[in-house]
């Protein structure tokens, strides 16, 4: 045909019609017109790789090697970082459910055989988002996260345009700010209607929402709780040198300990010693100075700054640094039994009118779980004990078994196997005596963090001599913890933020 030569009808509707013409071969925009000037000399004028891909001239078409400028083009495949309106990224479900448009997401890990970010609806009191779901996302399935940018078709008509979102929940947008977790600004109302539009930019937040250390609209009562913990580390040492107007609260002061000091000479006041601080303001509070204070003067909060409202506050919570022990108590007459070796309900005390479950060597029980309080101190000792009584007079020493088992409110590893602590007590010749028998201080509990649940069975086992034979009864197992708060200030993790 090239070079001036000639082609039936028949035998180009054959050409045209076949199923691929010569792959990778030019053809002309009109195949029912065969010329000589559409084909030859006129293909290598149309750049060919010499490779057998026809790469055209025109720069509307984007050809396969050459470098080239695109204009006006939508690069709208998960495998290209950006698209027309917002920059995007290729996910994977791994929430365990549907994942639906415009939900905020966390990472959740990284599917390197896909590349692509796996995610879960963000939780906004303990993560923080990377995107919004373009398109509804089946679990296990992939698919699309605007990272930034324009996200269209999601119903915003419960919004007004303009408004800021933020990441609240599982995943969901709200216009109200979170007071609790992370106050995540995540999104702007472009347009509010069915078919709305949002303007996405999934930006770390600069503090958690509990977090008023830099915030210049925190009020003072939330100054002292950031700073109350460093003063309550230590006792504060003051002398009269210190304080330029000391006077005027001396003469006062009603206190008869504090009245009693001589004070005519330097003199060192701690927490614990002063049930008044009151209404005393220094003239001078500079005077007070980061050294005279401790190690961490940049919590130090000056009287002047705080009046004596939240000054009294503040000492308020300075007198919460003794430590106090408090229970954790499961009585007995409760517990769980077991089908067989089990105690028996038997009368109890002098009078006999009361039941209580009496132990032979080798009965147990099932306590009531312990729930850890909100007003532990994180990291203090747990001692457990079991409150007993005897229904005789035999001196034989009485043997416990306690197998714990414990587990954190967000622990994924489930309760484990039990670990068994022994305490044992002598009674006295005197029936029906109260009598405690607690852990040494070895194995105390190290107590980490509220609603920690603690598992305990209760066993009466030998003590390895001549066992007491008298009726053995079992009335209480408790926990004596220490505690320096009240509660925390929240009732999730993290408790104390």
């Amino acid at each position: 045909i090239l070079g001036g030569g000639t082609s039936s009808d028949s035998a180009l509707s054959d050409h045209i019609a076949s199923p691929d013409p010569h792959p990778g071969v030019y053809e002309p925009a009109d195949a029912t017109i065969l010329k000589q000037a559409d084909i030859g000399v006129s293909v290598a004028a149309e750049s060919h790789d010499h490779d057998g891909v026809y790469e055209p001239a025109d720069p509307a078409i984007v050809k396969e090697t050459a470098a080239q400028t695109l204009t006006n083009k939508t690069l709208d495949d998960y495998t290209n970082t950006i698209h027309a309106d917002a920059l995007h990224r290729h996910i994977k479900n791994a929430s365990g459910a549907t994942i639906s448009a415009g939900t905020a997401l966390a990472f959740d890990g990284y599917n390197s055989g896909e590349d692509a970010i796996e995610v879960i609806p963000c939780d906004q009191s303990i993560a923080v988002a990377i995107g919004i779901a373009e398109e509804s996302i089946a679990n296990g399935e992939f698919g699309l996260m605007t990272v930034a940018g324009i996200l269209e078709g999601l119903d915003t008509s419960g919004y007004t345009a303009g408004q800021i979102l933020y990441v609240n929940g599982s995943g969901a947008l709200t216009a109200t700010e979170p007071l609790t977790g992370f106050a995540q600004p995540i999104a702007f109302v472009l347009s509010a209607k069915n078919n709305g539009a949002i303007q996405v930019l999934a930006a770390y937040p600069k503090q958690s929402a509990a977090d008023v250390r830099y915030d210049e609209t925190a009020t003072v009562a939330d100054h002292i709780e950031e700073t109350a913990v460093h003063f309550s580390q230590a006792s504060i040492s003051i002398t009269e040198s210190q304080i330029s107007d000391l006077q005027s609260y001396l003469t006062e002061e009603t206190d008869p300990v504090f009245s009693a000091w001589d004070k005519s000479s330097g003199i060192s006041i701690t927490e614990s010693q002063i049930s008044d601080f009151g209404d005393y303001e220094p003239a001078d509070a500079t005077i007070l100075k980061d050294a005279d204070i401790g190690d961490e003067p940049e919590s130090l909060v000056l009287h002047s700054q705080l009046g004596s409202s939240a000054y009294a506050d503040l000492v308020q919570a300075q007198s919460q640094t003794p430590v106090l022990w408090k229970d954790l108590v499961s009585p007995i007459s409760t517990a769980g039994l077991p089908p067989s070796s089990a105690p028996v309900s038997t009368a109890f005390g002098p009078s006999g009118l009361r039941k209580e479950f009496a132990f032979d060597v080798g009965d147990y029980c099932f306590p009531q779980p312990f729930h850890v309080n909100h007003d532990i101190l994180p990291g203090a000792k747990a001692f457990i004990h079991v409150h007993w009584s005897t229904g005789g007079t035999n001196t034989a020493s009485v043997k416990w078994e306690l197998q714990i088992s414990r587990c954190l409110r967000d622990d994924t590893t489930g309760f484990p196997a039990p670990t068994s602590y022994y305490v044992e007590g002598t009674p006295t010749a005197v029936a029906w005596r109260h009598i405690v028998s607690e852990v040494a201080i070895d194995d105390a509990l190290d107590l980490i963090e509220p609603d920690e649940l603690i598992i305990v069975t209760l066993r009466r086992v030998t003590n390895g001599g001549t066992d007491n034979t008298d009726d053995i009864f079992g009335l209480t197992v408790d926990f004596h913890y220490e505690s320096e708060i009240h509660g925390t200030a929240n009732k999730v993790s993290n408790f104390y933020s």
